[in-house]
């Protein structure tokens, strides 16, 4: 039964509260914003097989549930740009990937 005590058939799961911050977590870890002494690349094969994993695991559930915690990535890699390329330090919105 749902809140407002009707019955219903279906069940979406999701990613826990708890899941989610751990990966939140584990990506402030990172400190990606402050490798700006490394590439893209570099960044790509350091951390691109745990993403993968996340996003393998899962995408089984309902995969919207995880873009929030995944967001941070997109973040902290705008913040490393505007760090690593003098010419978008200034300039967020042309800094995103």
């Amino acid at each position: 039964m749902n809140k407002e005590g009707k019955t219903f058939v279906n069940f979406t799961p999701t990613i826990s509260q708890k899941a989610a911050s751990r990966i939140k977590k584990e990506i402030r870890s990172w400190k990606l914003h402050l490798r700006s002494d490394k590439d893209i690349g570099d960044l790509a094969r350091m951390f691109n097989s745990i993403v993968q994993g996340w996003v393998n695991y899962y995408r089984r559930y309902y995969k919207l549930a995880m873009y929030p915690s995944l967001r941070n990535i997109e973040k902290y890699l705008t913040r490393w740009v505007m760090k690593k390329y003098k010419r978008y330090q200034r300039h967020l919105s042309s800094a995103v990937l």
